[in-house]
């Protein structure tokens, strides 16, 4: 089910905004209210989280309030009055049967609905489903609706007057029930390519991106040829721990090769939590590709007590150690942060399979100094404890750009967005009626016009909300 808004006066809400929307906007659009994001142009498929491709996004302006239920009859229960049927289709008990053994044509219409260009949400259960798809006319791109058991949404931009659910192609018999279809108002944005062009949604900490290693609380990706990992919740339950255990015969070694982001950097630190299981020795050293030392050290995770080396360590309770050390790149040759554990000072293990050592909360960065950790999936999901969330959509700045449609609004328009550059406010704006482009940056944090010229504090309101949402 699609969750979009509340049905209440559009007017009403609009009085009653703060932040961007106090400036009554045409046209608003949000990243960061994953209500208004779907993975496809219909919105089948609502955007659930970063890392998500972004096909659809509404616009918030009119507070996505949906208007009246346009169809007559919605539960099928006046006996084909108001609706048409074709081919083997036939009015059931509160419902329709859309039904084609041969695959031939089959539908069930209703007239004069809908308006073209505007969009509608369709909402309908399907009550029985024996086989085949549904979709509807008009729709771009001739989706498949959803047709397992149950209630679904669907937004609809409608190229005709008329709404027509038929067959997919081939044979069909799907039942359903309970339908309605309300306008949702707004200058809605489509990116109308495949898949594979979608901008992505994204989102940082308001203190920017620092940490450069993807996976960085699970360690997925480290090599475990010599040392096994696995999730733990032994030391600390409200951040997630892996131990480290040395295989059979093995000396524990794991290891991860630098992101490409971080190979060319001059000075940096990495940093890690651990504490001791059935080893207390952390090992670490960087590969041949950083200068001098390569950060070596070893740390009794015991005591704290540095063994080696010239790392910070740092005690943040429980038995938990933060260990960093400053790693100077070469330019040159292997370019890997590896660890170990150990029983004595300076010698390898010979593991057993079970014993170990704990860790957590991997972190690279560039600089000298180690930084609060960010806890960092991949590149569109990071995130840190105490700062806000930013969340945008990362444009790869090839084919992305979202397409919206205005009608003519003169030479007064107001437009703005926040993107990685900054804010832009844009006054005396000409914007003809038609299709419109957002901006094409690389991320785009919020982006809305509005029909008039703003005032002086309508303007400074307005830079204040939008560096809220961004880097600003």
């Amino acid at each position: 089910m699609i969750n979009i808004g509340f049905s209440i006066p559009s007017v009403a809400v609009r009085s009653a905004r703060r932040g961007i929307g106090s400036v009554n906007p045409l046209v608003w659009f949000d990243p960061s209210d994953l209500r208004t994001l779907f993975q496809d142009g219909a919105g089948i498929a609502p955007v659930t989280g970063p890392g998500q491709r972004v096909g659809l996004m509404l616009d918030k302006s009119d507070s996505l309030v949906r208007g009246p239920n346009v169809v007559t009859d919605g539960d099928f229960s006046e006996s084909g009055t108001h609706w048409a049927t074709n081919g083997s289709t036939a009015l059931v008990d509160k419902g329709v049967r859309i039904y084609s053994l041969d695959g031939s044509y089959s539908n069930v219409a209703q007239a004069n609905v809908l308006t073209i260009g505007k969009w509608y949400i369709v909402e309908y259960t399907v009550a029985a489903y024996g086989f085949g798809s549904l979709t509807i006319s008009g729709m771009p791109g001739n989706p498949s609706l959803p047709v397992t058991v149950g209630r679904h949404s669907i937004l609809l931009q409608t190229t005709v007057e008329y709404l027509s659910i038929k067959r997919r192609s081939g044979p069909a018999d799907v039942t359903i029930a309970d339908l309605s279809v309300r306008e949702i108002a707004g200058h809605h944005a489509v990116q109308s390519l495949n898949t594979g062009y979608r901008p992505t949604l994204a989102r940082h900490p308001a203190s920017g991106i620092r940490n450069l290693l993807d996976n960085s609380p699970t360690f997925e990706g480290w090599n475990e040829n010599a040392g096994i990992l696995s999730a733990s919740t032994l030391v600390a339950k409200e951040f997630e721990m892996v131990k480290l255990t040395a295989r059979a015969g093995q000396n524990g070694l794991t290891f991860v090769d630098l992101p490409t982001t971080a190979e060319e950097f001059q000075t940096g630190t990495f940093s890690i939590i651990a504490a001791a299981a059935e080893y207390p020795i952390l090992h670490f050293t960087g590969g041949s590709g950083f200068a001098a030392s390569r950060g070596a050290f070893e740390v009794d995770l015991t005591t704290g007590a540095v063994l080696s080396g010239t790392p910070i360590v740092q005690d943040v309770g429980r038995g938990l150690y933060r260990v960093s050390t400053q790693l100077n790149c070469t330019g040159s040759g292997d370019k890997s942060l590896q660890i170990q554990p150990r029983e004595h000072m300076g010698v390898d293990v010979t593991g057993d399979g079970v014993k170990g050592i704990f860790l957590g909360q991997a972190q690279l960065e560039l600089g000298a100094v180690a930084t609060p950790y960010q806890n960092r999936r991949n590149r569109y999901d990071i995130t840190e404890t105490g700062e806000r969330t930013l969340w945008y959509l990362l444009d790869d700045q090839v084919e992305d750009k979202f397409v919206t449609s205005f009608p003519d609004l003169k030479s007064d328009a107001t437009e703005f967005w926040a993107d990685e550059t900054g804010i832009t406010i844009k006054g005396a704006q000409t914007i003809g009626a038609g299709d419109r482009v957002l901006p094409g940056r690389a991320r785009l944090y919020s982006y809305g016009i509005t029909d008039r010229p703003l005032t002086a504090p309508e303007t400074a309101q307005l830079r204040c909300s939008l560096s809220l949402k961004s880097l600003t």
